[in-house]
């Protein structure tokens, strides 16, 4: 009998001890905030996805599709996209939207500097959290540059010469007379303008097509000629100019005039 006692002791106070340490095992943990997403963007400039602050270089009246994608943990509160002159405040444009999540937007570059694109968006749920993305592109010059040069050979044998060895009529220059025993006359044809004369640092600064023909329509009023003359052999020295025929730009050294009795020849190289 006591020994059924004893173990009945035993056992109560065993119980007791484990409702103790499960007592103490229902502690509450402090709770830890978990921190509200922040809205993404996602920009694409001509299908390329680009990383903010990244810069680009396009051409002069290139046309670029740039597409922006919006991500918000909540609804869109409002989207600022912007489109600006980075030297002119001023000639920046854009929107504000509410409800689009992305914009797919033609750009064309007009002119030559900088443009920065810029879009913000703002979380509707969250007005604190926001995102942005800045874009800077260079528009250079759309040039084209001037094709490799060529030569040709104006050949002079009397002022009744009709076999056309003395024209370049693509060029639009005639080798017209000798004006003396060393001295030669080149003209005009008819159907061309005016030449326009060039130092020869002018002449070596024109690379490209755009800046010859600006070259060519300055100058042409107020210092086009029709003829030039130049000395032979020993006595030559070069002659640079521009010659326009129809639609087309020649930018022309004259290099050598070699006179010889029915064979008098003027070598010329150009660009186009």
């Amino acid at each position: 009998m006591r020994k059924v006692s004893f173990f009945m002791i035993a056992a109560f106070i065993a119980a007791s001890c484990m409702f103790i340490s499960c007592a103490d095992d229902t502690s509450v943990l402090p709770e830890i905030p978990i921190p509200a997403a922040s809205p993404s963007i996602r920009f694409y400039f001509g299908g390329v996805e680009q990383q903010n602050n990244a810069t680009k270089t396009v051409k002069v009246g290139d046309v670029v599709n740039v597409i922006v994608n919006y991500a918000a943990p909540g609804q869109i509160g409002q989207i600022d996209f912007k489109v600006g002159d980075a030297s002119d405040p001023a000639k920046t444009s854009g929107f504000q939207t509410t409800t689009i999540d992305e914009i797919s937007k033609e750009i064309t570059f007009e002119a030559e500097g900088t443009v920065v694109i810029t879009t913000t968006i703002l979380d509707k749920q969250s007005p604190t959290l926001q995102a942005s993305f800045t874009m800077t592109i260079t528009v250079e010059p759309n040039t084209t540059p001037l094709s490799i040069a060529k030569e040709f050979t104006l050949t002079y044998v009397s002022a009744s010469q009709t076999n056309g060895a003395n024209e370049n009529k693509d060029i639009g220059i005639k080798y017209a007379v000798n004006t003396n025993a060393t001295t030669a006359r080149f003209e005009i044809i008819a159907t061309t303008n005016k030449f326009v004369p060039l130092t020869k640092a002018a002449f070596d600064a024109i690379k490209v097509k755009e800046v010859l023909a600006e070259t060519y329509n300055q100058k042409v009023g107020a210092e086009g000629v029709e003829s030039f003359t130049r000395q032979s052999d020993a006595n030559f020295q070069a002659y640079y100019f521009i010659s326009k025929v129809g639609d087309r730009y020649f930018l022309i050294e004259m290099k050598s005039l070699k006179f010889s009795p029915g064979n008098n020849q003027a070598v010329f190289a150009y660009q186009e």
